[in-house]
């Protein structure tokens, strides 16, 4: 085994990795609000309201890419990375439920 092949320390967080991280857990906050919006308007909230969720659906799924890229970049640590797929992709399944759902009461 050649010695210049290992490499134990020099680890770094990947950008990508907190990048994913950040827009998963700000696309799960923005739909608590945005739920908690919707309720105070009695189910019929303002249209902005319905834009802002479709942008953060469009922020998890960023994320998720982001956070699966960061998955494949070597000598990094890859607990963030998956922390960021987590919730990236827990905030699309429930963006996704939520518009499906909307769709079938209209």
């Amino acid at each position: 085994m050649r010695r210049g092949r290992l490499k134990f320390q020099g680890r770094h967080y990947s950008v990508k990795a907190f990048i994913s991280l950040v827009a998963g857990a700000v696309a799960l906050l923005a739909y608590i609000v945005l739920a908690l919006v919707s309720r105070g308007y009695g189910g019929t909230a303002p249209f902005a309201v319905g834009v802002v969720g479709v942008f953060m659906a469009i922020l998890s799924i960023t994320g998720f890419i982001l956070g699966a890229l960061s998955l494949r970049e070597r000598d990094i640590f890859y607990g963030i990375g998956i922390a960021g797929i987590v919730t990236s992709g827990i905030s699309m399944v429930i963006y996704l439920v939520s518009y499906i759902l909307g769709l079938a009461q209209a």
